[in-house]
């Protein structure tokens, strides 16, 4: 007489947030992950949103639809269609009831987890709704707004700021007035240079810039406004205003368990192994499975893809290790890289930019040791060669153009 005996259930490793850095932390552990452990990312858009390319085709009509990707796992794993709400120790509560091995469930419990839900920006720079075709309606407001309007001001002059501002100089040829409203210098997280080099390319396109003072956000917004009113008493003239300023990091589902974690400035203090690293002795003992990485993590980083995909490396070795019993002490720290960034400044020509080390890492900007580097390229398309990123996030799936619409 035989018997059958049924397989143990696999034991869940969640990851929370699945823009790039999230994914990037599946896609490792799920080559990491002993056989008896899957990856349960926790992730509510429909789609992969290349945010990157947002700004262009909030610009740029008829590339808005390539800009959300369809992706998945491979089984085992899973991606379950949920924000999170709390989480606890050993679980994470979602804001919705979802289906996971056959039962309706609104908490999924874990053996690790990783807090990857990075910081919200304001649109265009992330979209306002969950679903593909509430992101391809908002892309094309924009762009029939930025169509009909003569004047535009663009508050903040980080990435998204810069970007947008020479991006509208070069489709629309000049025939649109670009103002740049900017509380400090451009892209004030990198070296002087790169302000200047901005500056110098905003003076070549004829962008005027506004330095040293914020806008007063109307109470009910900008739309309709004849003027951007400034906290120091100048107003700037206006038909348009896109607002690209700042980041508020998603830090709210780790409050409840772990407040002593949670910076002055609402990021997650971590420790170099990507740990949580809360004040409170009690904390410490509830967040010890606990790991946040990418732009929400207080890691000395910078706020940017690239050293996130690092990150995910390294935090995906290290729940191996815990999953295996080994001690913490034994886990990889992680060291940050100067800030680098490849920003484009109008349509084809960008350049990549990388400050120089710092001799005190807690003061990176007061403490430069070197100079910067710096190359201009001249190769950039008007999609942002979107359909290659469709190929490295989808693989194999568009076999026509009415596949990118899906």
């Amino acid at each position: 007489m035989s018997t059958t005996s049924t397989p143990p259930a696999l034991r869940n490793v969640a990851v929370v947030g699945g823009s790039y850095v999230g994914a990037a932390t599946a896609k490792e552990l799920i080559e990491t992950l002993p056989p008896t452990h899957r990856v349960v990312l926790i992730e509510k858009q429909e789609r992969f949103g290349h945010l990157f390319a947002y700004p262009r085709f909030a610009i740029v009509a008829g590339h808005e639809h390539k800009a959300f990707i369809p992706t998945t796992l491979p089984p085992p794993h899973l991606i379950v269609r949920a924000a999170a709400e709390s989480i606890s120790p050993t679980s994470v509560a979602l804001d919705r009831a979802v289906e996971l091995d056959g039962e309706t469930v609104q908490s999924i419990d874990f053996d690790a987890l990783v807090v990857a839900t990075g910081t919200k920006l304001t649109p265009p720079g992330t979209m306002p709704g969950e679903s593909k075709q509430e992101g391809i309606d908002y892309l094309r407001s924009i762009q029939e707004d930025i169509k009909q309007a003569k004047k535009i001001v663009i508050l903040g002059g980080g990435a998204v700021g810069v970007q947008m501002a020479t991006d509208l100089a070069i489709v629309y040829k000049g025939e649109k007035d670009v103002t740049v409203v900017q509380s400090r210098t451009l892209m004030p997280r990198f070296h002087p240079l790169l302000h200047e080099t901005c500056m110098k390319r905003f003076n070549d396109l004829g962008i005027k810039t506004v330095l040293g003072s914020r806008a007063v956000v109307p109470e009910g917004g900008f739309a309709g406004v004849k003027e951007v009113k400034l906290e120091d008493g100048r107003t700037v003239e206006a038909d348009f205003v896109i607002q690209s300023t700042g980041q508020i990091p998603n830090s709210g589902p780790l409050k409840s368990l772990a407040l002593t974690a949670i910076t002055p400035s609402s990021f997650i203090r971590v420790k170099p192994t990507f740990e949580v690293a809360p004040f409170a002795e009690n904390e410490q003992e509830a967040t010890k499975r606990i790991f946040a990485v990418g732009d929400i993590a207080d890691s000395g980083a910078p706020k940017a893809a690239r050293p996130g995909a690092i990150q995910a490396g390294v935090v995906a070795r290290n729940i191996a290790a815990l999953l295996s019993g080994a001690p913490s002490s034994s886990f990889e720290n992680y060291t940050p890289d100067p800030a680098a960034i490849h920003l484009t400044l109008g349509v084809v020509e960008s350049i990549v930019f990388r400050n120089p080390p710092s001799t005190d890492p807690s003061k990176p900007l007061e403490t430069f040791n070197g100079d910067p580097t710096l190359f201009w390229k001249d190769d950039g398309k008007l999609d942002m060669g979107i359909e290659g990123v469709w190929e490295r996030r989808a693989p194999g799936f568009v076999k026509s153009e009415e596949d990118y619409w899906k």
